[in-house]
């Protein structure tokens, strides 16, 4: 974080969805004063009542946002936002594709499909029976982020592959899971409203959507890497950073 946000000239710094503020906390403590704006955007009131309390000590310094700005100068972080944004679901029966969603029987929900033009981004192959996900929020989300950071990186923390990985024919299930008191299962029509729902990120999608969208991809790694990457450059006195196009099948 500090090398970018000394490669762009800026103190700022913002945080998407930072739930108990402890990557904050984190941030600030670690960066000082190099930091002199951490803006944090979330809608959810009572995670921000914790965020204050916990981030108390850095007074003015941290501000929160409804909305993002007509623009950014500044680095911009998300840990774990990615995964939490709604994805469509594809099930394919091995001769079309169907959308599936959700329909009432009684008192409870259940899974309905109809007919769709929507398609995962690669051809396939797909097993009969397949059901995954398209994620075209977080697609939109990078492409609206794009026109607003002027000068500026964004890093992403997030579970997910590389499109080869994603749409692998043995991943015939998808990844969408639910979470509720350290437990998951996969099926979010039970106890709706008491879990969390993810899914894992398509890292080459987001990265494509970036770069359409006139970002440079510097690229996406394991956070392991990344970080033995980073120690190696602070070594080293070479830059950690090199941007790199995005091809679909990297």
């Amino acid at each position: 974080m500090a090398q970018a946000l000394d490669a762009c000239g800026s103190g700022e710094l913002w945080e998407f969805g930072a739930g108990s503020g402890a990557l904050a906390e984190q941030l600030l403590a670690s960066l000082g004063e190099t930091v002199t704006r951490y803006t944090i955007v979330d809608l959810s009131g009572s995670l921000r009542e914790r965020q204050r309390e916990r981030l108390a000590a850095f007074g003015d310094r941290v501000q929160w946002a409804n909305e993002l700005p007509a623009s950014i100068t500044g680095v911009v972080v998300g840990n774990e936002v990615l995964d939490a944004m709604p994805v469509q679901l594809l099930h394919f029966d091995g001769l079309q594709w169907f959308e599936r969603g959700v329909v009432v029987q009684g008192d409870a929900f259940a899974w309905a499909d109809r007919p769709t033009e929507l398609r995962p981004p690669v051809a396939g192959p797909f097993v009969p029976g397949t059901v995954t996900e398209i994620h075209p929020q977080a697609r939109a989300f990078i492409a609206t982020l794009a026109g607003t950071l002027t000068r500026g990186a964004a890093f992403f923390i997030d579970y997910g592959f590389p499109e080869a990985e994603y749409w692998h024919p043995q991943r015939r299930g998808g990844t969408l899971m639910c979470h509720r008191v350290h437990r998951s299962d996969d099926d979010p029509l039970a106890d709706v409203g008491e879990k969390d729902i993810t899914a894992h990120v398509d890292f080459t999608g987001i990265a494509l959507a970036a770069q359409d969208a006139g970002l440079d991809v510097i690229g996406y790694t394991t956070q392991a890497r990344f970080l033995m990457n980073a120690a190696s450059s602070r070594c080293c006195r070479v830059p950690t950073f090199a941007p790199s196009p995005i091809r679909r099948n990297c």
